[in-house]
């Protein structure tokens, strides 16, 4: 079992690895400081079966780690067993409300220790073994949904990654989430010619572009703090929590990620027309406010659709009636005016450009 030592005192820290060596735990790394732990927990080739953290550190504490490690999603699971002294009851509660799994107190006592290990090796070899048959099972669920032709309606779900989640998932969050101030942004994007990319590509490539998107998305901010799903239709929303400090969330830089060529291979030369929609940003958010402003941004962004395919209807038509009649493109202004009026643009272009294309035939003629 590879475990991480954090302790700002190095004589406890000598004291706690001979302890461990002496249970027989050999692949022992130590840090000093909650900075040093962190760098060791992101750069580390393979992650680490058990993490100890003693509470009373200066700068960041043992509690505030904890939380920190709970956030990275290699670590959502990971046994972590908190270091106290015997009156550090107040602290040793925060902690295991911060996600701490259990705690050793000073000093050290050696069946303790060794008891406290053992059933977090337990737990570690039962994650493990739930995480690789969790990857079995979505495995096979994928392999029986490329069989399947899903509606276009359907929230297909997305390769569990960082930051991805199910539609239901991020409905809940956002409904779980207290009433306060603090950062939060919304926002929705839906591809616009969907349908197309729909009906031209196979389901497995089909599946393969939603999760590509996803990823893009996800590219464009920070994946330990976001989260995307996918809503059905062509539609996605993303939900960004405490910004990182400087770094600004913007639609241009998610939409700069999403032009990128090459998402469907190349079996078509399909590109998706991506729309974006950002929800409003209150003072004070609470847990109905922030699910309205999901909806609120997943309805623009859809709204947005049925225009860009308005418009490109109306342009088709255009091109349709200049090369008919060989009128001049100023000729057919009416088009124009009747898009700027007409809010519905969803079926009324055939309809109305049908209608003047004949009267404009027969005042040419």
């Amino acid at each position: 079992m590879k475990i991480l030592t954090v302790d700002d005192d190095q004589f406890a820290l000598d004291i706690l690895v001979a302890a461990l060596k002496g249970a027989d735990y050999q692949d022992v790394i130590t840090a000093s400081s909650a900075d040093r732990a962190l760098e060791k927990l992101m750069f580390e080739q393979e992650p680490f079966d058990c993490i100890l953290l003693d509470i009373r550190m200066p700068k960041i504490d043992g509690i505030e780690l904890c939380r920190m490690i709970r956030s990275m999603p290699s670590y959502g699971s990971t046994p972590i067993i908190m270091i106290s002294a015997l009156t550090d009851q107040h602290n040793i509660d925060k902690a295991m409300a911060a996600g701490a799994t259990d705690y050793v107190t000073k000093p050290f006592k050696g069946l303790e220790l060794g008891a406290r290990l053992r059933a977090a090796s337990l737990l570690a070899d039962t994650l493990q073994k739930r995480a690789k048959e969790n990857l079995e099972l979505h495995a096979l669920q994928l392999e029986m949904s490329f069989l399947t032709k899903h509606d276009l309606e359907t929230a297909i779900p997305l390769e569990p990654n960082p930051g991805v989640v199910t539609d239901l998932e991020l409905e809940n969050g956002l409904l779980k989430l207290p009433e306060g101030t603090f950062d939060l942004e919304i926002m929705a994007f839906a591809i616009a010619n969907i349908q197309e990319i729909y009906d031209t590509i196979a389901v497995a490539d089909f599946q393969k572009f939603l999760n590509a998107v996803a990823g893009k998305i996800l590219s464009a901010v920070d994946s330990s703090t976001s989260n995307v799903a996918y809503f059905g239709k062509g539609a996605f929303a993303v939900v960004v929590q405490s910004p990182r400090s400087g770094r600004t969330i913007t639609e241009a830089g998610i939409l700069s990620a999403l032009k990128s060529k090459n998402y469907l291979g190349p079996r078509t030369e399909v590109q998706p027309v991506i729309v974006s929609a950002r929800a409003k940003h209150p003072d004070y958010w609470s847990a109905q406010r922030a699910y309205g402003c999901l909806l609120d941004a997943l309805k623009d962004a859809q709204s947005k659709c049925v225009d860009h395919l308005g418009q490109s209807k109306l342009s088709e038509y255009r091109k349709e009636i200049c090369h008919e009649t060989g009128a001049a493109p100023s000729k057919l202004w009416f088009l124009n005016s009747i898009a700027a009026r007409k809010k519905d643009t969803k079926i009324r272009p055939k309809r109305v450009a049908t209608r003047q294309k004949t009267r404009l035939v027969q005042r040419l003629g």
